[in-house]
């Protein structure tokens, strides 16, 4: 039988919207909290590295997670996103899925342990070898977490998630940086993901969901059909885009200007892989119980542009702004140097963050092919780019420009595309980030005159704290001024506040 999340394809009734639309916010609730205490403890974990490794340190652990990237991007072969998109489940699906995603771990594990060498003669770099062993296990431990935590996802149980993976994620980071303590190197990290997976699968274990309650079957592959394989498609080249960038600038420039671009890249990654990612963890399951209710799908589709917009425009903008005072103040002055890429970078994040807002309506319609494809021309643009401005010798900085111009482009393209599949206007689109990009224009132009004032005569902590002081105030401000949305619900949440006050005041 399917399980207790079937999903209907017919148009959904008012009372099913209004139980969604619950669900939804307070998965969003439990997801904020899983994504922002993840960030803090990772960035956390990041400084105290930061300051215990070389820089020469993080330029071998990015090639060694380019390499075990690249040979374990099909560890779930999909399967994780066809069982949140699927209308029915039974429990052959779940059971054949789980072998899937284990079974092509273990193969990936077991290739990266014999192309090590290969890897390190690529890179020139032996000491990788030993960090490439160590991160094979984690390959195939991470093939044993894709579905239980899809799972819990299409129910939209983001409660238990973030118990899963704030524990994994505290217990990395502590055992990344006792081991750095110690001297151990770089392989501390890798040694701090092992851990950290063996950790989440102990939760789920104790949840429940390791518990398989069916066999494989051959008809349950056939139920997954074409979407899974372009799903599939989609993750490797979205990997592939995600990590080409460090493969070839750490081939071709080495590992100490590898280590500036990725602490480089850390901070305006953040919107989208924390930020944005939050939303369409959330957004993605949220689309697929609306079946083939497109005007629904359009719907939550401007809703998260306007949000997302929000949240990323004032977040990369401000970042770039304050660069030159955050770098050495966060990760002292050796790391200097990569503050023009982080500026540059900045608006690559824009880029990104708005591009991979659009898989969520994209993969709840059924079209992973559009994904796929979006993916592969990303790659293609990028790769090509890269290996023109090194071979022309732009350095850092060139590739730093290639980066964000091929984001912005293929933003613009996706999100052109996705609103023409959803039925969504221009009017539309450019009404649902209008008052964040209006109130960033004011927060920027306010930074920069006070960053003119102050900056001769004051410390670093100290301008840095007064220009986000100052941008916050006046971004926050003008935001409210021009959503009217918002600043209903403001109200509303503080008229229930003062309400829940005052009747414990009475009791």
């Amino acid at each position: 039988m399917p399980d207790s999340t079937s999903k209907s394809s017919t148009p959904i009734s008012e009372k099913r919207y209004s139980a969604i639309k619950s669900r939804a916010f307070s998965a969003l609730q439990w997801q904020a909290l899983n994504t922002f205490g993840r960030q803090i403890l990772t960035f956390l974990t990041g400084i105290f590295l930061a300051r215990l490794l070389a820089p020469e340190d993080f330029g071998l652990i990015s090639m060694a997670t380019i390499a075990i990237t690249w040979i374990s991007i099909l560890g779930d072969a999909g399967v994780g996103v066809s069982l949140i998109q699927r209308n029915d489940l039974f429990d052959d699906d779940i059971a054949t899925a789980f072998c899937i995603s284990v079974v092509i771990s273990g193969l990936s594990a077991a290739l990266i342990v014999v192309m090590s060498p290969l890897v390190a003669n690529f890179y020139s770099a032996g000491h990788i070898t030993s960090i490439l062993y160590v991160y094979a296990l984690s390959v195939l431990l991470g093939g044993a977490n894709v579905v239980p935590g899809s799972l819990l996802r299409r129910k939209l149980n983001f409660k238990s998630v973030s118990k899963v993976e704030i524990t994994g994620t505290l217990v990395s980071g502590l055992v990344s940086i006792s081991l750095a303590l110690r001297g151990i190197g770089p392989i501390c990290v890798a040694i701090g993901s092992v851990v950290g997976l063996i950790a989440s699968l102990v939760v789920y274990f104790f949840m429940g969901l390791l518990r398989i309650g069916a066999f494989p079957s051959l008809i349950s592959v056939r139920r997954f059909g074409n979407f899974t394989i372009f799903a599939s498609g989609t993750r490797i080249v979205e990997l592939i885009r995600v990590f080409i960038d460090n493969a070839i600038i750490g081939k071709w420039l080495g590992p100490v200007a590898l280590g500036y671009y990725v602490i480089g890249y850390n901070l305006p990654a953040i919107p989208e892989y924390r930020v944005v990612g939050l939303i369409t963890s959330v957004a993605f399951p949220t689309m697929s119980t609306f079946g083939a209710d497109r005007l629904m799908i359009s719907h939550v589709y401007l809703k998260i542009l306007r949000y997302a917009s929000a949240a990323v425009l004032p977040m990369l903008i401000g970042l770039m702004l304050v660069a030159d005072k955050l770098i050495p103040v966060i990760y002292g002055p050796k790391w200097f140097p990569t503050v023009p890429i982080m500026q540059i970078l900045c608006l690559a994040g824009i880029g990104c963050s708005f591009g991979v807002l659009t898989d969520s309506p994209l993969l709840a319609m059924g079209k992973s092919r559009w994904t796929f494809l979006a993916n592969l021309v990303w790659v293609g643009l990028l790769a090509g780019g890269l290996i023109w401005v090194l071979v022309l010798g732009y350095g850092l900085s060139g590739a730093a420009w290639v980066v964000t111009g091929s984001a912005l482009i293929i933003s613009v393209v996706r999100n052109v595309s996705t609103s023409w599949l959803c039925g969504v206007s221009l009017h539309e689109f450019y009404h649902a980030i209008f008052p964040a990009t209006v109130a960033t224009t004011v927060m920027a132009i306010l930074v920069l005159v006070l960053k003119n004032i102050i900056a001769v005569r004051s410390a670093d902590w100290i301008v840095l704290f007064s220009m986000v002081s100052v941008g916050s105030i006046a971004y926050i401000g003008t935001l409210i001024y021009l959503w009217p949305e918002l600043r209903t619900n403001i109200l509303s949440a503080l008229y229930r506040l003062s309400d829940k006050e005052s009747g414990k005041a009475t009791r």
